[in-house]
Protein backbone atom coordinates (compact mmCIF):
# COMPACT_ATOMS: atom_id res chain seq x y z
CA UNK A 1 0.00 0.00 0.00
CA UNK A 2 1.21 3.83 -0.84
CA UNK A 3 0.27 6.70 1.27
CA UNK A 4 1.25 10.13 -0.60
CA UNK A 5 1.11 13.40 1.48
CA UNK A 6 2.22 17.40 0.22
CA UNK A 7 4.41 18.49 3.32
CA UNK A 8 7.54 21.05 3.58
CA UNK A 9 10.66 20.12 3.86
CA UNK A 10 13.40 22.61 5.46
CA UNK A 11 16.29 23.29 3.49
CA UNK A 12 19.25 23.25 5.60
CA UNK A 13 21.51 24.89 3.26
CA UNK A 14 19.34 27.80 3.40
CA UNK A 15 16.45 27.59 5.90
CA UNK A 16 13.78 28.03 3.55
CA UNK A 17 11.17 25.26 3.46
CA UNK A 18 9.81 24.05 -0.11
CA UNK A 19 6.79 22.23 -1.05
CA UNK A 20 7.41 18.27 -1.72
CA UNK A 21 5.59 15.63 -1.38
CA UNK A 22 6.05 12.64 1.44
CA UNK A 23 5.24 9.18 0.16
CA UNK A 24 5.00 5.80 2.60
CA UNK A 25 4.84 2.24 1.15
CA UNK A 26 5.19 -1.43 1.78
CA UNK A 27 7.04 -3.17 -1.14
CA UNK A 28 8.39 -6.41 -1.56
CA UNK A 29 11.95 -6.31 -0.89
CA UNK A 30 13.29 -7.03 -4.17
CA UNK A 31 11.03 -4.20 -6.05
CA UNK A 32 12.39 -1.58 -4.01
CA UNK A 33 11.21 2.08 -5.74
CA UNK A 34 13.83 4.01 -4.13
CA UNK A 35 16.30 1.54 -5.94
CA UNK A 36 14.59 2.34 -9.00
CA UNK A 37 14.39 6.45 -8.82
CA UNK A 38 18.21 6.43 -7.48
CA UNK A 39 19.24 4.02 -10.91
CA UNK A 40 17.17 6.58 -13.10
CA UNK A 41 18.52 9.97 -11.49
CA UNK A 42 22.28 8.49 -11.54
CA UNK A 43 22.00 7.66 -14.93
CA UNK A 44 21.28 11.64 -15.81
CA UNK A 45 17.49 11.08 -16.71
CA UNK A 46 15.42 14.06 -17.66
CA UNK A 47 12.09 14.70 -16.44
CA UNK A 48 12.69 13.03 -13.25
CA UNK A 49 11.76 14.23 -9.57
CA UNK A 50 14.50 15.43 -7.39
CA UNK A 51 15.11 12.94 -4.22
CA UNK A 52 15.49 14.65 -1.46
CA UNK A 53 15.50 12.06 1.04
CA UNK A 54 15.32 8.07 1.35
CA UNK A 55 15.07 5.74 3.66
CA UNK A 56 13.69 1.81 4.12
CA UNK A 57 13.01 -0.34 7.02
CA UNK A 58 12.09 -3.65 7.31
CA UNK A 59 8.82 -5.27 7.90
CA UNK A 60 7.47 -8.56 7.72
CA UNK A 61 4.32 -9.93 5.59
CA UNK A 62 1.14 -12.20 6.65
CA UNK A 63 1.74 -15.47 7.53
CA UNK A 64 0.12 -18.28 5.81
CA UNK A 65 0.65 -18.62 1.71
CA UNK A 66 1.06 -14.74 1.24
CA UNK A 67 4.34 -14.69 3.92
CA UNK A 68 6.55 -12.14 2.08
CA UNK A 69 10.07 -9.65 2.75
CA UNK A 70 8.93 -6.63 2.98
CA UNK A 71 10.66 -3.33 3.23
CA UNK A 72 8.31 -0.01 4.12
CA UNK A 73 9.83 2.91 1.67
CA UNK A 74 10.01 6.47 2.92
CA UNK A 75 10.55 9.10 0.11
CA UNK A 76 10.55 12.91 0.41
CA UNK A 77 10.28 14.40 -3.65
CA UNK A 78 10.52 17.69 -5.14
CA UNK A 79 6.56 19.06 -5.77
CA UNK A 80 6.15 18.47 -9.36
CA UNK A 81 3.08 20.16 -10.12
CA UNK A 82 -0.36 19.18 -11.92
CA UNK A 83 -1.06 16.34 -14.19
CA UNK A 84 -0.73 16.03 -17.79
CA UNK A 85 -5.12 16.52 -18.06
CA UNK A 86 -4.60 20.00 -16.60
CA UNK A 87 -2.83 21.38 -19.50
CA UNK A 88 -5.60 20.31 -21.80
CA UNK A 89 -8.29 21.99 -19.58
CA UNK A 90 -9.46 25.26 -20.03
CA UNK A 91 -9.56 26.35 -16.84
CA UNK A 92 -6.93 24.60 -16.02
CA UNK A 93 -3.03 25.16 -17.29
CA UNK A 94 -4.13 25.31 -21.41
CA UNK A 95 -1.09 24.77 -22.71
CA UNK A 96 -1.02 25.63 -26.36
CA UNK A 97 -0.37 23.09 -28.91
CA UNK A 98 3.41 24.09 -29.24
CA UNK A 99 3.83 23.58 -25.33
CA UNK A 100 1.52 20.48 -25.37
CA UNK A 101 3.48 18.62 -28.22
CA UNK A 102 7.06 19.73 -26.62
CA UNK A 103 5.53 17.88 -22.91
CA UNK A 104 5.32 14.43 -24.44
CA UNK A 105 8.22 15.13 -26.43
CA UNK A 106 10.03 15.43 -22.59
CA UNK A 107 8.00 12.61 -21.85
CA UNK A 108 8.91 10.64 -24.26
CA UNK A 109 13.04 11.73 -23.93
CA UNK A 110 12.94 10.76 -20.55
CA UNK A 111 11.37 6.87 -21.78
CA UNK A 112 13.87 6.49 -24.19
CA UNK A 113 16.57 7.21 -22.00
CA UNK A 114 15.60 5.05 -18.87
CA UNK A 115 15.55 2.41 -21.37
CA UNK A 116 19.11 3.27 -23.65
CA UNK A 117 21.54 0.74 -22.65
CA UNK A 118 24.02 1.37 -20.52
CA UNK A 119 26.85 -1.39 -18.78
CA UNK A 120 24.49 -3.78 -19.97
CA UNK A 121 21.45 -2.59 -17.64
CA UNK A 122 18.56 0.24 -18.51
CA UNK A 123 14.68 0.78 -16.77
CA UNK A 124 11.15 0.49 -17.60
CA UNK A 125 8.60 2.66 -15.79
CA UNK A 126 5.63 -0.10 -16.43
CA UNK A 127 2.90 2.69 -15.16
CA UNK A 128 2.74 5.29 -17.40
CA UNK A 129 -0.34 6.92 -16.77
CA UNK A 130 -2.39 10.46 -16.88
CA UNK A 131 -1.82 10.71 -13.19
CA UNK A 132 2.01 10.17 -13.26
CA UNK A 133 2.67 12.27 -16.05
CA UNK A 134 3.05 15.91 -14.40
CA UNK A 135 3.69 19.48 -15.40
CA UNK A 136 5.83 21.26 -13.29
CA UNK A 137 4.84 25.30 -11.66
CA UNK A 138 8.02 26.17 -14.82
CA UNK A 139 5.81 23.87 -17.56
CA UNK A 140 8.45 20.97 -17.54
CA UNK A 141 7.36 17.58 -18.01
CA UNK A 142 8.04 15.15 -14.93
CA UNK A 143 7.27 11.63 -14.99
CA UNK A 144 6.35 10.48 -11.27
CA UNK A 145 5.75 7.39 -9.19
CA UNK A 146 8.82 4.66 -10.70
CA UNK A 147 7.34 1.88 -8.12
CA UNK A 148 6.19 -0.16 -10.70
CA UNK A 149 9.45 0.11 -12.62
CA UNK A 150 12.13 -2.20 -13.00
CA UNK A 151 16.29 -1.85 -13.65
CA UNK A 152 16.62 -4.70 -15.93
CA UNK A 153 19.66 -6.19 -17.19
CA UNK A 154 20.25 -7.24 -21.02
CA UNK A 155 19.26 -10.86 -21.58
CA UNK A 156 17.64 -11.62 -18.10
CA UNK A 157 15.17 -13.72 -17.74
CA UNK A 158 12.59 -13.62 -14.95
CA UNK A 159 9.49 -15.12 -13.34
CA UNK A 160 6.66 -13.34 -14.14
CA UNK A 161 4.28 -12.38 -10.72
CA UNK A 162 1.02 -10.43 -10.22
CA UNK A 163 3.61 -7.24 -9.81
CA UNK A 164 4.19 -7.60 -13.54
CA UNK A 165 0.76 -6.44 -14.47
CA UNK A 166 0.46 -3.90 -11.57
CA UNK A 167 -0.30 -0.27 -13.76
CA UNK A 168 -3.25 1.22 -14.60
CA UNK A 169 -5.85 -1.11 -16.98
CA UNK A 170 -6.99 1.19 -19.34
CA UNK A 171 -3.22 2.52 -19.97
CA UNK A 172 -1.76 -1.18 -20.85
CA UNK A 173 -0.14 -1.67 -23.95
CA UNK A 174 -1.61 -4.00 -25.50
CA UNK A 175 0.91 -6.92 -25.60
CA UNK A 176 0.45 -6.38 -21.61
CA UNK A 177 -3.02 -6.89 -21.70
CA UNK A 178 -2.65 -9.99 -24.31
CA UNK A 179 -0.02 -11.76 -21.86
CA UNK A 180 3.11 -10.97 -23.20
CA UNK A 181 5.99 -12.80 -22.44
CA UNK A 182 8.45 -9.50 -22.96
CA UNK A 183 8.42 -6.12 -21.66
CA UNK A 184 9.99 -3.18 -23.55
CA UNK A 185 9.86 0.65 -24.20
CA UNK A 186 7.19 0.05 -26.47
CA UNK A 187 4.73 -0.63 -23.90
CA UNK A 188 6.15 2.58 -21.82
CA UNK A 189 5.04 4.64 -25.34
CA UNK A 190 2.29 2.89 -26.32
CA UNK A 191 0.80 4.28 -22.67
CA UNK A 192 1.73 7.54 -23.21
CA UNK A 193 -0.08 7.41 -26.30
CA UNK A 194 -3.51 6.14 -24.52
CA UNK A 195 -2.65 8.97 -22.44
CA UNK A 196 -2.45 11.13 -25.13
CA UNK A 197 -5.39 10.16 -26.93
CA UNK A 198 -7.95 9.97 -23.10
CA UNK A 199 -6.67 14.00 -22.77
CA UNK A 200 -7.86 14.88 -26.07
CA UNK A 201 -10.96 13.07 -25.89
CA UNK A 202 -11.48 14.50 -22.35
CA UNK A 203 -10.81 17.97 -24.02
CA UNK A 204 -12.40 17.81 -27.00
CA UNK A 205 -15.01 14.70 -27.49
CA UNK A 206 -18.49 13.64 -26.62
CA UNK A 207 -19.65 12.22 -23.08
CA UNK A 208 -20.39 8.67 -25.75
CA UNK A 209 -21.21 5.79 -24.17
CA UNK A 210 -19.02 4.14 -26.93
CA UNK A 211 -16.13 5.64 -26.19
CA UNK A 212 -15.95 6.06 -22.40
CA UNK A 213 -16.03 2.59 -21.79
CA UNK A 214 -12.44 2.34 -22.80
CA UNK A 215 -11.57 4.31 -20.02
CA UNK A 216 -13.70 2.85 -17.73
CA UNK A 217 -13.62 -1.09 -17.71
CA UNK A 218 -11.57 -2.87 -15.44
CA UNK A 219 -11.60 -6.73 -16.79
CA UNK A 220 -8.36 -6.80 -18.67
CA UNK A 221 -9.68 -9.18 -21.21
CA UNK A 222 -12.73 -6.80 -22.52
CA UNK A 223 -10.10 -3.93 -22.33
CA UNK A 224 -7.94 -5.91 -24.72
CA UNK A 225 -11.15 -6.69 -26.80
CA UNK A 226 -12.56 -2.85 -27.06
CA UNK A 227 -8.89 -1.66 -27.52
CA UNK A 228 -8.24 -3.94 -30.53
CA UNK A 229 -11.84 -2.81 -31.82
CA UNK A 230 -10.54 0.72 -31.35
CA UNK A 231 -6.97 0.53 -32.97
CA UNK A 232 -7.70 -1.33 -35.77
CA UNK A 233 -6.89 1.35 -38.38
CA UNK A 234 -6.17 5.31 -38.27
CA UNK A 235 -9.98 5.34 -39.43
CA UNK A 236 -11.38 4.41 -36.01
CA UNK A 237 -9.09 6.78 -33.97
CA UNK A 238 -11.04 10.01 -34.10
CA UNK A 239 -14.10 8.60 -35.13
CA UNK A 240 -15.29 7.19 -31.74
CA UNK A 241 -14.19 10.64 -30.01
CA UNK A 242 -17.15 12.28 -31.46
CA UNK A 243 -15.80 15.83 -31.42
CA UNK A 244 -18.03 18.03 -30.50
CA UNK A 245 -18.13 21.73 -32.20
CA UNK A 246 -14.88 22.48 -31.12
CA UNK A 247 -11.97 19.99 -32.69
CA UNK A 248 -8.35 19.14 -31.91
CA UNK A 249 -5.68 20.92 -33.96
CA UNK A 250 -4.01 19.42 -37.27
CA UNK A 251 -1.16 19.52 -34.97
CA UNK A 252 -2.46 17.62 -32.02
CA UNK A 253 -4.56 14.93 -34.61
CA UNK A 254 -0.91 15.01 -36.16
CA UNK A 255 0.99 13.79 -33.24
CA UNK A 256 -1.71 11.12 -32.00
CA UNK A 257 -1.67 9.60 -36.09
CA UNK A 258 2.30 9.39 -35.90
CA UNK A 259 2.27 7.08 -33.07
CA UNK A 260 -0.54 5.47 -33.54
CA UNK A 261 1.30 4.60 -37.11
CA UNK A 262 4.50 3.44 -35.24
CA UNK A 263 2.31 1.73 -32.56
CA UNK A 264 0.34 -0.01 -35.02
CA UNK A 265 1.69 0.17 -38.51
CA UNK A 266 -0.52 -0.81 -41.84
CA UNK A 267 1.97 -3.33 -42.42
CA UNK A 268 1.79 -5.21 -39.22
CA UNK A 269 -1.61 -4.93 -38.58
CA UNK A 270 -2.68 -5.54 -34.72
CA UNK A 271 -4.73 -8.50 -35.62
CA UNK A 272 -1.94 -9.97 -37.27
CA UNK A 273 0.37 -9.93 -34.08
CA UNK A 274 0.98 -13.41 -32.90
CA UNK A 275 0.38 -12.33 -28.87
CA UNK A 276 2.03 -12.59 -26.81
CA UNK A 277 5.04 -14.47 -28.64
CA UNK A 278 5.81 -12.39 -31.51
CA UNK A 279 5.57 -8.02 -31.62
CA UNK A 280 7.58 -7.06 -34.69
CA UNK A 281 7.68 -3.59 -32.82
CA UNK A 282 9.88 -4.79 -30.26
CA UNK A 283 12.72 -5.91 -32.88
CA UNK A 284 11.98 -3.09 -34.91
CA UNK A 285 12.26 0.44 -32.80
CA UNK A 286 13.96 3.07 -34.09
CA UNK A 287 14.13 6.05 -32.08
CA UNK A 288 14.64 8.55 -35.27
CA UNK A 289 11.01 7.26 -36.25
CA UNK A 290 9.75 8.62 -33.16
CA UNK A 291 11.69 12.01 -33.40
CA UNK A 292 10.56 12.47 -37.12
CA UNK A 293 7.12 12.20 -35.30
CA UNK A 294 7.34 14.67 -33.15
CA UNK A 295 8.97 17.00 -35.44
CA UNK A 296 5.74 16.95 -37.61
CA UNK A 297 3.89 17.43 -35.41
CA UNK A 298 5.57 20.82 -34.11
CA UNK A 299 5.88 22.05 -37.61
CA UNK A 300 2.14 22.09 -37.50
CA UNK A 301 1.60 24.01 -34.58
CA UNK A 302 0.92 27.49 -35.50
CA UNK A 303 2.73 29.17 -32.34
CA UNK A 304 5.69 26.75 -32.44
CA UNK A 305 7.65 29.96 -34.20
CA UNK A 306 7.02 31.94 -31.12
CA UNK A 307 6.71 29.05 -28.16
CA UNK A 308 10.22 28.16 -26.94
CA UNK A 309 10.35 24.01 -27.54
CA UNK A 310 13.24 22.77 -25.50
CA UNK A 311 11.96 19.09 -24.87
CA UNK A 312 12.43 18.75 -28.80
CA UNK A 313 15.33 20.00 -28.83
CA UNK A 314 16.69 18.08 -26.10
CA UNK A 315 15.22 15.12 -27.81
CA UNK A 316 16.71 15.66 -31.10
CA UNK A 317 20.51 16.20 -29.15
CA UNK A 318 19.59 12.54 -27.47
CA UNK A 319 18.51 10.64 -30.79
CA UNK A 320 21.77 12.20 -32.46
CA UNK A 321 24.02 11.66 -29.64
CA UNK A 322 22.79 8.01 -28.91
CA UNK A 323 22.28 6.68 -32.43
CA UNK A 324 24.55 4.09 -31.62
CA UNK A 325 23.70 3.01 -28.48
CA UNK A 326 20.96 0.05 -28.18
CA UNK A 327 16.92 -0.45 -26.31
CA UNK A 328 16.32 -3.57 -24.92
CA UNK A 329 13.59 -5.64 -22.72
CA UNK A 330 13.29 -7.89 -20.35
CA UNK A 331 11.84 -11.71 -21.62
CA UNK A 332 9.48 -12.83 -19.02
CA UNK A 333 7.49 -16.30 -18.49
CA UNK A 334 3.87 -16.18 -19.45
CA UNK A 335 2.24 -14.03 -16.73
CA UNK A 336 -1.65 -14.87 -14.90
CA UNK A 337 -4.54 -15.47 -17.26
CA UNK A 338 -6.75 -13.02 -18.12
CA UNK A 339 -9.62 -13.74 -15.84
CA UNK A 340 -8.22 -11.67 -13.12
CA UNK A 341 -9.31 -8.14 -13.27
CA UNK A 342 -7.57 -5.00 -11.58
CA UNK A 343 -9.04 -2.99 -8.79
CA UNK A 344 -7.64 0.14 -7.08
CA UNK A 345 -7.98 1.48 -3.66
CA UNK A 346 -9.81 5.11 -3.72
CA UNK A 347 -8.46 5.37 -0.71
CA UNK A 348 -4.79 4.81 -1.32
CA UNK A 349 -2.45 5.34 -4.61
CA UNK A 350 -2.41 1.85 -4.94
CA UNK A 351 -3.23 -0.64 -7.66
CA UNK A 352 -3.56 -4.25 -7.31
CA UNK A 353 -4.36 -7.81 -8.93
CA UNK A 354 -7.54 -9.32 -7.43
CA UNK A 355 -9.01 -12.12 -7.92
CA UNK A 356 -12.21 -12.27 -9.90
CA UNK A 357 -13.57 -15.35 -7.66
CA UNK A 358 -12.75 -13.82 -4.05
CA UNK A 359 -11.97 -10.16 -4.49
CA UNK A 360 -11.55 -9.58 -0.95
CA UNK A 361 -8.78 -12.13 -0.32
CA UNK A 362 -5.76 -10.25 -0.08
CA UNK A 363 -2.50 -10.70 2.60
CA UNK A 364 -2.63 -8.27 5.14
CA UNK A 365 -0.18 -4.64 5.10
CA UNK A 366 2.68 -4.96 7.73
CA UNK A 367 3.54 -2.49 10.22
CA UNK A 368 6.26 -0.59 11.90
CA UNK A 369 7.31 2.51 13.72
CA UNK A 370 8.97 5.34 11.78
CA UNK A 371 10.83 7.30 13.86
CA UNK A 372 11.13 10.54 14.46
CA UNK A 373 14.52 11.29 14.98
CA UNK A 374 15.19 10.42 10.92
CA UNK A 375 13.13 13.56 9.86
CA UNK A 376 13.05 16.98 10.64
CA UNK A 377 10.49 19.64 11.43
CA UNK A 378 7.30 18.57 13.03
CA UNK A 379 4.37 16.85 12.23
CA UNK A 380 2.30 20.30 11.05
CA UNK A 381 4.55 20.47 8.32
CA UNK A 382 2.50 17.26 6.70
CA UNK A 383 -0.44 17.30 5.68
CA UNK A 384 -3.30 15.27 7.09
CA UNK A 385 -5.56 14.72 3.81
CA UNK A 386 -3.59 12.23 1.23
CA UNK A 387 -3.04 13.63 -1.94
CA UNK A 388 -6.27 12.13 -4.34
Amino acid sequence: RTWVYPAQYSDEENGEYRDVFFKFQWAIDSDLEIGVHQFILDKGVPHVPRLLYAASMVGKGASGPYRQRFKGEVMVMEDVGMSIASAFDANGLNKSDAEIIDLFAGYAHALFAAATVEDDKFALHRDVSMGNLMVGPSGKPYIIDWGCGRVCTVGEKMRSSSKEMIGTAIYMGIRILANSKSRSVVDDLESLFLVLCHCIWRRYGTRNGNYESLWSQRNLAHVKDSRMCWLASTNNLFRRMEFSSSRPSEALCCLVKGMHGLLFPSTSPIASFDFPCDDPRVDSFDKQAWLRVFDAAASMAVDSLQTPMPCLGALQAHVKNDSGRRISFIAELPIQPLEKQVGSSQSDSYNMLLDADNMEHRPETPTADISRKRFSGSDSHIAKKPRQ
